[in-house]
């Protein structure tokens, strides 16, 4: 249910409900608790927590990560910017957000008129400043109108009932959680979130100097991380309307609709598909190498990238599992420098431990480097239980 309420109400003490056509509501609890302030914080930590239980690597990670969650928020009332200055950095076009709310909502399209821009501009900031809750009493208006009339429709076509609006003026009013009326807004997450993977692996191989094989397989790990994450997000809300009555069908139509449907295949599986490099990005590689006189560093990565993505083919997202991967590139280096000492020839005599003289190269032939130092040791501590008592 948290993943389809209201922002403000993800880490608030929810009550819910089943109404009787199956729809889920809920009441949010924290209007009416006067300690919410001092409850919430706690609530957010134990929110984090049960969403990283899936998580391989304990709860550590997911309790300091809402304790820096809970300590914005315990904070937020105190230090955040006042209503009206925060309306008036919404529609500032210089320093301000340039109509661009504090949550990334448009509050006008770049493409409107200057008069409109004005005009949505004050009706802006005038709602800002409305006493009370502006929208809850334009809700309760809606209400009192007859249900054939137009005017019991609000904006985006919803209807509400009196006696439950009444309600909210106590902190009581039920909320309906419909998965089918926002699934489309995280059909938009998650394809916004694709784009920014792939983006990360663009914006570090591709900015026109020269780029190694080493950097070229970190940027796809790196991309590959972020696209898990986001194809994890989506199908923990698959999962969620599904448990809040929307079906497994309609899930498939609303992404299908929007052009994801081989997405959907992939996830309604909870299978992770990662990022394939296509062919035209791999003609960038070649005419970039090809611009600087330089060898196709793609070319080899290809085998490592393909490898790796191998690997990830086979990663659940039913759990936070991404793989701790290991950059070829990386461990051919260690190896390289691993295989040029074990090459150098000792000479006939080395020099004794903390000067005890000299050990004749033919007392420590086959000794590992390991045995070597314990013979040393013997030499000042005495017997190998010495040493490591």
């Amino acid at each position: 249910m948290r993943r389809y309420v209201a922002d403000w109400s993800k880490n608030s003490v929810l009550i819910p409900f089943k109404s009787e056509d199956g729809t889920m509501q809920y009441i949010d609890f924290s209007h009416l608790n006067a300690y919410d302030t001092l409850t919430r914080p706690i609530q957010t930590v134990l929110n984090r927590v049960e969403q990283g239980q899936a998580d391989d690597n304990g709860i550590m990670d997911d309790f300091i990560l809402g304790l820096i969650e809970s300590t914005k928020e315990l904070l937020n009332p105190f230090v955040s910017e006042s209503i009206w200055t925060e309306a008036l950095q919404d529609v500032a076009p210089i320093l301000g957000r340039n109509g661009t709310d504090s949550e990334g909502r448009r509050v006008w399209n770049v493409e409107d008129t200057i008069g409109d821009k004005i005009m949505k501009a004050v009706g802006h900031l005038v709602e800002s400043q409305a006493p009370l809750n502006y929208k809850q009493l334009e809700r309760l208006g809606i209400s009192m109108m007859p249900i054939d009339s137009k005017g019991s429709y609000d904006e985006r076509g919803n209807q509400y009932e009196f006696g439950n609006e009444a309600l909210g003026i106590l902190g009581l009013r039920r909320v309906d959680v419909d998965p089918k009326k926002s699934f489309n807004y995280k059909i938009t997450d998650y394809k916004k979130g694709v784009r920014n993977s792939r983006n990360l692996f663009t914006s570090a191989t591709l900015k026109g100097g020269l780029v190694t094989p080493e950097a070229i397989v970190d940027a796809y790990i790196n991309a590959n991380r972020a696209l898990y994450s986001v194809n994890r997000e989506l199908y923990q809300d698959m999962t969620a309307a599904k448990v809040l009555g929307m079906s497994e069908d309609l899930i498939s139509e609303r992404m299908d609709g929007r052009g994801e449907g081989r997405a959907f295949n992939s996830l309604i599986e909870a299978e992770f598909r990662p990022l394939t490099i296509s062919k035209d990005l791999q003609e960038i590689f070649a005419i970039k190498a090809s611009e600087l006189g330089v060898s196709n560093a793609y070319e080899r990565a290809e085998g490592a990238i393909e490898s790796i993505a191998d690997q990830l083919s086979s990663v659940s997202l039913r759990g936070d599992l991404f793989p701790d991967l290991t950059n070829p590139f990386d461990a051919s280096l260690v190896e390289g420098i691993s295989e040029f000492v074990s090459n150098i020839s000792l000479p006939e005599t080395v020099t004794g431990f903390l000067g005890q003289g000299n050990i004749n190269t033919n007392q420590v032939a086959g000794l590992t480097p390991l045995e070597l130092q314990l013979q040393k040791g013997q030499k000042v501590f005495g017997s190998n239980d010495k040493i490591f008592s």
